[in-house]
């Protein structure tokens, strides 16, 4: 019977090791993504904007925090009680350092690009409507 138990949370603590590897897989694919998106907008210019849903379903308390920085995009997250972070470089170079958090509530955000007259040029932004806020 002990080596039963013992199997079995073996067994439980692989189970809990796969989904883990999993959740940081699908936020790597993530990151990626957005990065490429993120290249997209700005490459079309001004005006153009695209929604993106977090692909991963969040439970009460989850959040993800998604960073656009000068050269980087950074996501930690915090889903089921463990801690994710991740960071893919950007092939451009924007001027705006926005974030948005990702909730059960909330799961989506958009990616803007807009003429920036402070900068003189195209820059690219994360907010949660599409008007930019």
């Amino acid at each position: 019977m002990v080596l039963s138990v013992g199997i079995i949370e073996i067994g439980i603590q692989e189970s809990e090791n796969t989904e883990a590897f999993s959740i940081a897989s699908k936020i790597k694919v993530f990151a990626v993504s957005t990065r490429d998106l993120i290249t997209k907008a700005y490459s079309i210019g001004p005006g153009y904007s695209i929604r993106v849903k977090f692909p991963i379903s969040l439970s009460q308390g989850d959040y993800v925090n998604i960073i656009l920085t000068g050269d980087a995009v950074v996501i930690n997250a915090n889903i089921s009680d463990t801690l994710y972070s991740t960071a893919v470089k950007l092939p451009i170079r924007v001027s705006s350092h926005t974030s948005v958090l990702i909730t059960e509530n909330s799961p989506d955000f958009w990616i803007i690009a807009y003429y920036n007259e402070t900068k003189g040029g195209v820059d690219v932004k994360l907010a949660k409507s599409p008007d930019g806020h």
